[in-house]
């Protein structure tokens, strides 16, 4: 489902410090390869840390749920 340049660059974030799993562009990132897959488009500006937060454990689990 994945590509191979995907999965590194999630697995690289998951792995990395708060300070780049929240970053706003690290989710920017991430949701490009999500709507990818789920044709669909996010329009989240990701503003607020605490919305990154949600927005990056979300993610985590739909990765983890399809790999």
């Amino acid at each position: 489902m994945f590509e191979q340049a995907e999965i590194e660059y999630i697995n690289e974030i998951i792995t990395s410090s708060d300070a780049s799993k929240y970053a706003k562009s690290t989710l920017n990132r991430l949701y490009k390869i999500y709507d990818k897959h789920n044709n669909n488009k996010t329009k989240e500006c990701f503003c607020s840390l605490t919305v990154r937060k949600i927005y990056f454990k979300k993610f985590t689990e739909w990765y983890e749920a399809n790999t």
